[in-house]
């Protein structure tokens, strides 16, 4: 278990930083609180609309958007809570951005390649029997090309 949470803090919180200034908390304030309070404004809309939902869900998600908003702004416990809440959220960008360009690879260029194999593209020139991999470059080398700015 060791490894694993070092491996984390090398990989995935060596970004996080050490002071967190005030444009960063309100920043997380307005974001994380307020998006607790317009779910749970969306949530008493729906409720009073005759929507099934219940009222203490509703209620729980505005107080704990009124608390985290609050928390956030005040200097001490504000900085505390945005680190432990980036630390939690970082460790899943970690892992959903890995699982995501894994996806994208296998779902869209490992297909495209097999196309491109199935009609007889080969881009490398890498068929048996043919010359050697490396193309000869026959441009003549002159002094003056290097001294060339564009």
């Amino acid at each position: 278990m060791t490894g694993l949470i070092q491996h984390l803090h090398d990989r995935v919180w060596a970004d996080l930083p050490l002071q967190v200034s005030l444009r960063q908390r309100l920043i997380a304030a307005f974001s994380w609180g307020g998006v607790l309070m317009a779910l749970a404004a969306f949530k008493f809309w729906r409720i009073h609309h005759g929507h099934s939902g219940s009222v203490p869900v509703a209620a729980g998600l505005a107080i704990a958007g009124v608390i985290l908003f609050g928390l956030l702004l005040l200097p001490s416990p504000g900085e505390t809570l945005y680190l432990a809440i980036m630390r939690v959220f970082m460790v899943f960008g970690f892992v959903f951005s890995h699982i995501a360009l894994t996806l994208a690879f296998y779902l869209f260029v490992t297909p495209m390649g097999w196309i491109m194999r199935r009609c007889g593209m080969d881009l490398l020139d890498t068929r048996p029997g043919t010359r050697p991999t490396w193309k000869t470059h026959h441009q003549r080398t002159d002094r003056k090309r290097y001294y060339r700015l564009s």
